[in-house]
This record gives structure tokens, sequence and C-alpha cells, in this order.
């Protein structure tokens, strides 16, 4: 039997209706838009580039604990499982059976009395059975699960990728709004102390009551945006606690600033390289993999199926004596089947299987222009966002000299009210701004590393 293995398996890779496989060629520029120089390297780990403790005990927590990684796991579990299932008939499948059986006969005459007779049969069998693979179906079958097997292992990464991308994001959203409910603190405590300026002058008749009346309103108004920053930063913190795996009023954050967090840039490398980094490309290759075996599957199942049968066994009307070797049996058998007429089913069924591959080339196509739109963004963005970021400080410093400015011509009456109140909405809104810059900032420096697939 053994000598014969080599024969058949050229024979059978000689019959193989999977067409050749050809992945879509993609016109890569020869590098990026936006590329800098002197960039840096995205370790596996990406998320320690920005050095906090805290962000990495969150990101190792997610990839412990988030269901949906853990559903992506199992995807895994199925695909290896069906993989077994598929390469189940390149082996015969052998069966065992044994039966046991009592029959009671009765005779009499006329001399006699009735008598009974029991008849007992005792038989053990084992039978074979195979289904030849001249047409390639079942190496086909076992083709496509292990590109399906290939595809689900992406498909976890790009679950790991998206999900480690978002908690980053996340955790610089509560952040920032803890920076934002600051800021606001900070420009109450000076509403408030201008406000009692202009009571106290109001009530000696230096100031209208009117001065005195749009100051409230100022301070009002920045405290009718404390709720709203403090209710924005625990439905974010309830969102991180959800990527983590922890109910809600479970976690509870120690950071509460952007402060002190770099924004690292991260090397893009050539658009080429995307390739190989990004597991959403590689899953929709498998994916094609998987398309193009199908149509081997389907091809195949046109032409009539050649099925190999033996069983062999003992026969005795006594159980002790079953392994008597005089009481043997066994049979050979070939069966061919083919259908005559389906009305274009199976036909139909290549017909849709080639249909299947032409959409998973379109797939793939569209996913590496997808890739590389979404790398030129984020390289634009960190680019771009930098300098934003330096001059919304500068706004900040002078919006600050101009609110101290302001405060101190009014106490001299120097200026109108009018100037002042400006001058504190500016602020308001220059170090609110900024704070709203860094955190798009570090949030482009996060989508550069997710669209250039992770940490290498």
């Amino acid at each position: 039997m053994r000598p014969l293995i080599p024969f058949l398996a050229v024979a059978l890779a000689g019959c193989s209706q999977i067409p050749d496989l050809t992945v879509p060629s993609m016109d890569f520029p020869a590098s990026y838009a936006n590329t800098e120089a002197s960039q840096l390297t995205a370790p596996q780990a990406w998320w320690g580039l920005f050095g906090s403790p805290e962000l990495d005990a969150l990101e190792q927590a997610a990839l412990a604990a988030n269901h949906d990684f853990k559903a992506a796991v199992a995807r895994i579990e199925q695909a290896e499982a069906t993989l077994r299932i598929a390469g189940s008939p390149l082996l015969p499948n052998v069966t065992a059976t044994g039966t046991g059986s009592s029959a009671m006969s009765h005779s009499s005459t006329t001399s006699t009395r009735t008598g009974a007779t029991v008849k007992r049969s005792y038989q053990g069998s084992v039978a074979a059975s195979y289904e030849v693979d001249f047409w390639g179906k079942n190496a086909a079958s076992v083709q496509s699960a292990e590109a399906s097997l290939a595809a689900s292992r992406f498909d976890r990464d790009v679950v790991a990728l998206t999900l480690t991308a978002n908690v980053a994001s996340t955790y610089f959203q509560a952040l920032a709004l803890g920076d934002r409910v600051a800021v606001a603190r900070r420009n109450l405590d000076i509403a408030r102390q201008t406000l009692e300026l202009a009571e106290k002058l109001a009530g000696f008749g230096q100031t209208s009551e009117l001065e005195a009346a749009q100051q409230r309103s100022n301070v009002a108004l920045i405290e009718a945006q404390l709720p709203a920053l403090e209710l924005q930063r625990v439905q974010v913190v309830d969102a991180l606690a959800i990527l983590t795996g922890l109910p809600p009023s479970k976690l509870a954050l120690n950071g509460t600033t952007l402060a002190g967090l770099p924004a690292p840039v991260v090397q893009a490398g050539l658009p080429s390289d995307l390739l190989r980094r990004r597991p959403d490309i590689a899953r929709a290759e498998a994916n094609l993999a998987a398309a193009n075996a199908n149509i081997g599957i389907a091809r195949a199942q046109l032409f009539p199926t050649v099925s190999l049968t033996a069983e062999g066994g003992l026969l005795n009307p006594y159980l002790i004596s079953l392994a008597d070797a005089h009481n043997t049996f066994w049979s050979l058998g070939t069966s061919i089947a083919g259908t005559l007429f389906d009305n274009g089913k199976l036909r139909g069924n290549v017909d849709l299987s080639e249909a299947k591959l032409r959409e998973s080339a379109e797939t793939y196509q569209g996913v590496v222009l997808t890739a590389l739109k979404e790398v030129e963004d984020s390289l634009a963005g960190t680019h771009w966002l930098a300098q934003q970021e330096d001059a919304q400080n500068r706004a900040v410093t002078f919006a600050r000299e101009a609110q101290r400015l302001s405060d101190v011509r009014y106490r001299e009456g120097a200026v109108e009210y009018l100037t002042v109140l400006e001058s504190q909405r500016t602020l308001l809104q220059a170090e609110d701004g900024a704070v709203q810059v860094r955190l798009a900032r570090l949030t482009a420096s996060v989508n550069l590393v997710k669209a250039l697939g992770g940490g290498m």
C-alpha cells in the first residue's frame, strides 16, 4: 500500500481543479507624500512610545479580557476545527460494529409435546470506505480551510490592533477632558474675581449694574460647561472600562492630564511594506486564496465520484467462539456516482465561486488603497497638527497676557468692561482649544501606528 501513496499524490495533484491564484498587482508609490526625516520606529507594544504606565496596564488588560478579542480567538478555534473536518476525507473512514441476536421457534408432533428451539448468532465486523479524490475536491477543501484559518488569524490581529488603538485614543480623551475641566475651573476663578470687582464698582457707583449683570452671565456660562465636561469624562471612562472587559463602575483612572505625554512621530517606511505589515491586507489575501480554492471544489463536483468499500468480520452462533478463523467473511466493493441532470445546479456553483473570487480580488484592491489613504491622512495629520499646536500654544500665551492687562487696566478705569469680558472669553477658548489640539495630535500618532499595521 505504501508504494502507491506517492503515485496517488502525484495523480491527484495532476487532477486538481483549482486555478492558479493571481493576486492583483497594485501600483505602489515610491514613497509617501508626507514623510518626514528623523523618525522613530514603533515597537511591538507600540503604546510604550507614550511613556504612560497606566496606558500600558490598560492595554494589557484589554488584550486579556476584551470580549471582542476573545471572540476573534474563538473564531480561530472554529477555523482549526473546520480544517480538521475538511482533512478527514483524505483518509479512509473505518467503523467497527458488533451485533448479537436470538430467535426462538416452536415445533410439535402428535407423539411429543411442543418444543422450543433458540438460535443465537453473534457477529463482529470492521468496515472501511474511501472516496478516491481523482478530481482534487477534498484537497481543495483542505486548501480552502487552510486559507480560511489564516484569514481568521489575521482577523484576530486586526481586532487586536483596532482594540489597542481604541484603548489609547479613549484614554487620551479621558485625560483631555480632565484638562478641559481644569481649564474651565481656572477661567471660572478669574471670572468670579472679575464679578466680585464689578459688583464692588457698581456699589460705589463707579460703573453700571449692567456690567455686573454681564459678568454674572459669563460666570454662569462657564459653570454650565463644567457639568457637561464632567459627564463626557464619565462616559469616556465607562467606554474605556468596556474595552478592558470591566464593568464601568470597576475602572478608576489615576491620570488626569495630557501634560507630560509625548507625541512621537512613527517611521512610515515604504508604501509596499503595507503588504506585510497590515493584517487586514493579509486577511484579504487569505480570503482571496480561500475563494480560489472553492472554485476547485465546485469544479470537482462536476465529475463523478469514485468510492471504495471493504468489510470483513467474524460470524458464530457462540460468543465464546467468535474469534474462530473458520467463521470469517469479507466483501469488497466499488461505486461510481455522477449527476446526469441537475438543471444547471453544479455549473451554477462554479459560476458562483468564480464570481466570489472576483469579488475577493476587488475587495483586496480596495483594502490596499484604503490602507494607503489612511497612512497618507495620518502622516498629514501628524505634520499639520504639530504646526497647529505650536500656533495654538502661542495663542494661549498671548491670550493670558491680554487677559492680565485688561484686568489691570479695568481696575484702573482705563478700559471698558467689554474689553475684560472679551479677553476672558478669548482665554477660555484658547486654553480649551490647546487641549483639544493636543488630543488631536496624540490621536493622530495612534492613527498612524494603526494605519501602518502596528509595531513590527
